[in-house]
């Protein structure tokens, strides 16, 4: 598993694009530290990642990636508690990372059912692709939610997800397709 097999970046999630998510100001540039903080998230979901794909998600265990990734364990840990988290954290960086075409791509269907089939249909699609890693995915997710529920039980933005959905369903309301009321 030294060669990373590149994966499509097709993200599962988005909205329709407007003029404010057009016009809002980029994110600050992080520094040195959460940079390199950053990428070696990177490097070990994306190791953990690879080794999901050819072994399986129940087969690897933590040690098993602490050591193809040549990181001690406690490092692994301080980063990752537990396996799902890996995969939530390469997912989450796919969707960030295809979200602004995503939503260009959806804005441009011409209404809430169309966008909210392509949406469900995307969703569909890597799941397929990623059958092995979807259950422990949502297991994660699920055991985590309190941690995505803001203090007021507003949806929190990890994964855009929510956000996305949130998004079709406003726009929808907007064109007239989605009752005000929901």
């Amino acid at each position: 598993m030294n060669a990373r097999t590149p994966v499509p970046r097709r993200p599962i999630d988005g909205g329709p694009a407007t003029a404010q998510a057009a016009e809002a100001e980029p994110p600050p540039v992080p520094g040195r530290r959460e940079r390199k903080r950053q990428a070696l998230a990177d490097h070990l979901a994306d190791i953990a990642w690879d080794m999901f794909q050819a072994f399986g998600f129940d087969a690897v265990s933590m040690e098993a990636i602490a050591e193809a990734a040549d990181v001690a364990k406690a490092t692994l840990y301080k980063h990752f508690p537990v396996k799902g988290a890996l995969i939530a954290h390469r997912l989450h960086r796919e969707l960030a990372e295809g979200m602004p075409a995503y939503r260009a791509q959806l804005a441009r269907l011409p209404d809430t059912e169309s966008r909210l089939r392509a949406f469900l249909a995307a969703a569909a699609e890597w799941i397929g692709r990623h059958p092995g890693l979807f259950a422990p995915y949502v297991r994660y997710r699920l055991s985590t939610l309190g941690e995505v529920l803001g203090p007021n039980g507003d949806v929190g933005q990890r994964s855009g997800t929510a956000g996305a959905y949130l998004a079709l369903l406003q726009a929808g309301q907007a064109q007239g397709d989605v009752r005000r009321d929901l």
